[in-house]
């Protein structure tokens, strides 16, 4: 939901909401990943790949 919520913020122009919702995900998956700066769309979408094959393994 965070990762929706993320795109959906970007697209409306609010890359630093998007950027927190990120984050909390990347944070909540392992607290050593460095916080991330969106600059495109496409990070959104990565993250989410990888979000998907964390929950795999």
């Amino acid at each position: 939901m965070y990762l929706m919520r993320a795109e959906a913020k970007y697209r409306m122009g609010d890359a630093g909401a998007a950027a927190a919702d990120v984050n909390a995900v990347r944070q909540a998956r392992n607290p050593g990943w460095a916080s991330i700066a969106l600059t495109n769309i496409d990070q959104i979408l990565d993250e989410r790949g990888f979000f998907v094959y964390y929950n795999l393994l």
